[in-house]
């Protein structure tokens, strides 16, 4: 089948604002990396700062941007706050974030075969 009869369907009054804000907030490698990061469950700061090589108040700054932006919520355990992400589904093959009508899926490729 050639591109030109590849078809995806797209709803005409489909607003795509939403999509780009969606993929614009997760294109920054740290809140990539920080969203990677809570898929194996909630983490406070501190640890996300060891696990990053990153200043508390820079991992601090991004949570913040994750958290009005839908992707994640904090948790306040007693001194500490501790974020997890918001709506999210996970499964061997990967884990399905579910933010405002979108989903984005986070799948782990196998390794490729040894060739020879």
């Amino acid at each position: 089948m050639s591109i030109a009869q590849t078809a995806v369907y797209c709803p005409p009054s489909a607003d795509h604002a939403e999509l780009l804000r969606i993929c614009e907030m997760l294109s920054i490698p740290v809140r990539l990396r920080i969203v990677l990061l809570l898929t194996g469950g909630a983490q406070n700061v501190k640890t996300l700062g060891r696990f990053l090589n990153a200043p508390q108040p820079t991992v601090s700054h991004h949570l913040g941007l994750l958290n009005s932006g839908g992707v994640v919520e904090p948790r306040r355990v007693g001194r500490e706050v501790f974020y997890s992400l918001r709506d999210v589904a996970t499964a061997d093959e990967g884990v399905t974030l579910n933010v405002g009508d979108y989903q984005v899926r986070f799948a782990i490729r196998p390794p490729a075969a040894p060739v020879g």
